[in-house]
């Protein structure tokens, strides 16, 4: 004799809460995307800052001008949103024979200095050029890790011009973004027609200014989850009778 077994449905809404805890567990194990820190931890509304960075573009170091060179880093970091949000001036921290880089990025009131990993480099302009970095500068605009990257500076580690950008001699000063001795300045001397990073420096910044980081990163993945969660629903039949 032939016994029928009835199959029992499961409801429909426990398919989509599983499939739902599925999707937020699978998110919630991607590595978040690299983003830099723009407000430093232990900063407060109020506080004042300056953030620098190596860039992950290369150039060469022969022209003259030291606006070529703010031009370039200024691209570079606006390649990272939270940075372009910063809306900040940002100058390179080199020298070329008629501008030092202590001038170029000198500001009256100078604030402290951070990197983009949110690591203390100097409380400031005359400590940066002090002889030692709390930390190096060796997170790029996306907030990477950039160790051992061969910098132009043309500067010696007081932040005076010294076999400098664009000058007389075919070779130029570079440092090193991996030390936080004088060679994050001064470590050997390449050609001016290599290609190497820069450093950048923001202008004063303020910490109600800026946004909170990792905010487009959860936004992004939250609109993602409810989108597929709307898809799910239009495409799965409506099985009630």
């Amino acid at each position: 004799m032939l016994r029928y077994i009835k199959k029992v449905k499961q409801p429909k809404s426990n398919g989509i809460r599983h499939w739902a805890l599925t999707i937020i567990f699978a998110i919630s194990t991607l590595p978040l995307l690299a983003e830099p820190v723009v407000v430093p931890i232990g900063l407060t509304p109020g506080d004042r800052y300056r953030l620098a960075f190596v860039t992950s573009g290369t150039r060469d170091a022969t022209s003259t001008l030291i606006s070529d060179y703010n031009a370039f880093v200024t691209a570079q970091a606006n390649l990272s949103p939270l940075l372009l949000a910063l809306n900040t001036t940002w100058r390179v921290i080199g020298s070329t024979l008629s501008v030092n880089a202590i001038t170029n990025i000198g500001l009256p009131n100078d604030p402290a200095i951070y990197n983009t990993n949110g690591g203390l480099v100097a409380i400031g302009i005359p400590d940066l050029f002090g002889g030692f970095l709390s930390n190096p500068i060796n997170w790029d605009q996306l907030g990477i890790g950039s160790m051992n990257r061969s910098v132009w500076t043309g500067s010696d580690l007081t932040g005076l011009s010294f076999d400098p950008l664009g000058g007389f001699s075919p070779l130029v000063t570079a440092g090193n973004s991996s030390f936080t001795d004088s060679r994050w300045m001064l470590n050997n001397f390449d050609p001016s027609s290599s290609a190497n990073s820069f450093y950048a420096i923001s202008d004063e910044l303020i910490v109600s200014d800026v946004p909170e980081p990792g905010t487009l990163t959860m936004l992004g993945a939250g609109a993602t989850l409810l989108w597929l969660l709307k898809k799910r629903r239009s495409a799965t039949p409506d099985n009630r009778s």
